[in-house]
């Protein structure tokens, strides 16, 4: 009995964990649009549920054979857009993940399925309009998908996002580290700033 219900606490853990996410919009001082795990003053969080988990070791490449032409009574969907990331928004995660959502109308029909492009290349397909993804490298990155029916014939396309991808620089964090005397933290400011280091006080007796 012990150790049935330790399977029941388990998986419900398990479910809970997976089945949201949440990550935090902020805007930078030029107005730029910043999407982080990490919550800070002032950023709307933002809930992603039921999103699929994938890492990206190997994707596949976009089959050619997809491009045949529909019949006009397929191409039913209005709307299919990718919503996050925002377009040229920039997304600060040092394990690379990256929340896709998309929209669509009308409702995706039961005969068809919905694939996720990142950088030209096939990383997912199914039904979800979440995807979480692993493991992205940092820099620009491209997001796509498309609606395929039963016969892999594109449907709809969405239009191509760019986002950009930062990790925190492990030499930095050395840095802080190292400035840390008596203390007092020393800030060393980036190559090329005009700011000088701020001087340690010196204690009083």
């Amino acid at each position: 009995m012990k150790i049935k219900l330790l399977l029941i606490i388990v998986s419900v853990i398990w479910f809970v964990s997976v089945a949201s996410e949440t990550v935090y919009k902020t805007r930078d001082a030029e107005g730029n649009i910043i999407f982080s795990d990490v919550p800070s003053e002032g950023a709307e969080e933002i809930i992603i549920d039921e999103a699929q988990t994938i890492n990206i070791p190997k994707p596949k490449r976009l089959d050619n054979r997809r491009a045949t032409k529909l019949s006009p009574e397929e191409l039913n969907y209005t709307r299919f857009e990718v919503t996050l990331p925002e377009h040229d928004s920039t997304i600060r995660s040092n394990e690379g993940i990256v929340n896709i959502s998309l929209e669509m109308t009308p409702e995706l029909d039961d005969k068809h399925m919905i694939v996720f492009f990142m950088d030209g290349k096939e990383v997912s397909s199914g039904k979800s309009l979440q995807l979480s993804l692993q493991g992205i490298d940092r820099g620009s990155h491209t997001i796509a998908a498309l609606i395929e029916n039963e016969n892999k014939k594109i449907l709809k396309r969405s239009k191509q996002t760019t986002f950009h991808l930062r990790k925190e620089s492990k030499l930095f964090k050395n840095r802080a580290k190292d400035n840390v005397n008596n203390g007092n933290t020393v800030i060393t400011p980036p190559a090329g700033s005009d700011t000088p280091p701020e001087i340690p006080k010196i204690p009083t007796l």
